[in-house]
């Protein structure tokens, strides 16, 4: 769960809401130090996603999010591969906007929360899919705003494509200074037993 500036609280489940395949919710506090809950998606499945598996992050008032599946493309479990997504701030209500629907060979099932490099581009991983010769151990993704609300994505790396390489993660990533992106994935290495892995530009 994250904060935003005015001391809002803002997270996802899984199931449940109005299709019951997930929610976003935010808690506003009170005076009298209770917490007033307000949906501000519920998932509907595709072309929306469905079954956010992980957190949010916060960038310049929008959030943005990961779908485990649903999407528009009809690869992965319960239809789609998985969605990234923003939600805006509009007249008091919040309008989801799909930035990019997986279609398998650039990854499946997203359960880890994205994160910013100063320049506005957004990192992920995904757990299965890919192109490699593995093709279901998952990719490092790199999305990068074009203008117009458009994003470009790029598979930065197709994990399990050679030996002894990372394979299925789970988590997100995390940048260094010099654009280096570090991560964790829960196979592959030496004895296929996960491995802390690193993407150099």
């Amino acid at each position: 769960m994250i904060f935003d500036g005015a001391g809002n609280l803002y997270g996802t489940t899984e199931l449940g809401g109005k299709y019951g395949i997930g929610t976003v919710f935010e808690l506003s506090p009170t005076k009298t130090g209770k917490w007033t809950e307000t949906i501000i998606h519920a998932f509907r499945g595709s072309p929306d996603g469905r079954n956010p598996a992980a957190g949010l992050v916060l960038s310049r008032g929008i959030l943005y999010g990961t779908t485990y599946s649903g999407g528009s493309s009809t690869c992965g479990v319960n239809g789609g591969c998985g969605t990234v997504f923003q939600l805006a701030p509009n007249g008091g209500e919040w309008t989801e906007t799909i930035i990019h629907s997986f279609q398998g060979s650039d990854g499946i099932e997203t359960l880890a929360t994205p994160v910013f490099d100063p320049a506005g581009n957004l990192y992920g991983t995904t757990f299965e899919g890919g192109s490699g010769s593995c093709n279901v151990c998952g990719t490092a993704f790199e999305l990068t705003p074009v203008g117009n609300g458009k994003w470009r994505e790029t598979v930065l790396h197709d994990f399990g494509s050679r030996l002894g390489d990372a394979g299925t993660p789970q988590s997100g990533v995390t940048l260094n200074k010099s654009g280096k992106i570090f991560g964790t994935s829960s196979l592959g290495g030496k004895d296929n037993a996960g491995a802390v892995y690193e993407i150099t530009p």
